[in-house]
């Protein structure tokens, strides 16, 4: 009996130590977010400012929204105000370098349960603003 709980005892932190070495990508920066609607391609910078698996994003227009990251999956909600009325986004990406990719789900609005693919480029940090 001792044994099992041993193995038991064992395999939980094992299991736990890897969850623990699940580094959250790294996406602080500007992105310019691009994404395929009904009406066409659209697109919009984004600055994200990051705190190890939490991110804060803020659009061109001033408008904040939260991201959770596991590992190199990405995962936020965005609520936009259209002429159809308030429109809720789900994306859910992962991240590879400085591209993110992934779909996103109108959660409400007159086109609710609509998929669409989204892409995102990080701007080159170096590369000098204008």
């Amino acid at each position: 009996m001792k044994k099992i709980f041993l193995v038991l005892l064992l395999g939980a932190f094992g299991l736990s130590a890897q969850a623990q070495d699940k580094e959250p990508a790294k996406i602080d920066g500007t992105w310019t977010l691009t994404m395929n609607t009904p009406r066409g391609e659209r697109s919009g910078e984004i600055v994200i400012t990051q705190d190890g698996a939490e991110a804060t994003a803020e659009t061109e227009e001033g408008q904040e929204f939260e991201i959770s990251i596991d590992g190199d999956e990405v995962t936020f909600v965005q609520t936009i105000e259209s002429p159809m009325g308030e429109i809720e986004l789900k994306f859910v990406g992962t991240v590879s370098g400085g591209e993110m990719e992934g779909t996103v789900t109108m959660e409400s609005g007159p086109m609710a349960d609509q998929e669409m693919e989204w892409t995102a480029v990080k701007e080159e940090e170096d590369s000098p603003k204008q």
